[in-house]
């Protein structure tokens, strides 16, 4: 809905390289049967955007393949010594996507609800994590 709302005002990329375009290529008729070829941005994104517009426009698949949580780690045993073992780790969630077809991240939701599961409407971006761990066994 983000992209819709965005659309319907006219402030996102896709409506500026419209204007820019100077218009919007279609394929479609007229109401005398005439063929139609073109139109101007404002008609066709406030038609198809906004809350009220087609949402088929705006559907997306929500195929994604991601590193969601990367950890490497090692221990040093230690022997003769007050310190049993040295563990030094770090962890790292939501790295990045090796691939995705939705313009925001399929998984983020508008709601705890089943129902808005995967709707997009100005949602907070998923947060990137990155730590590191220090384990001492006496």
């Amino acid at each position: 809905m983000t992209q819709a709302i965005m659309d319907y005002y006219g402030v996102s990329k896709e409506t500026g390289d419209a204007r820019n375009a100077g218009s919007v290529k279609v394929n479609g008729v007229d109401q005398s049967g005439n063929a139609v070829t073109s139109v101007k941005p404002i008609d066709w994104y406030q038609t198809i955007g906004g809350r009220g517009g087609v949402g088929e426009a705006y559907m997306y698949s929500a195929t994604t393949v991601r590193l969601r949580e990367f950890s490497l780690g090692y221990t040093w045993p230690l022997k003769n010594s007050f310190i049993k073992s040295l563990r030094l780790a770090a962890t790292a969630r939501n790295l990045f996507f090796f691939y995705k077809k939705a313009p925001y991240d399929p998984e983020i939701t508008m709601s705890t609800s089943n129902q808005f599961a995967g709707i997009d409407v100005f949602n907070q971006p998923v947060t990137r994590n990155i730590g590191v761990n220090l384990s001492v066994k006496f």
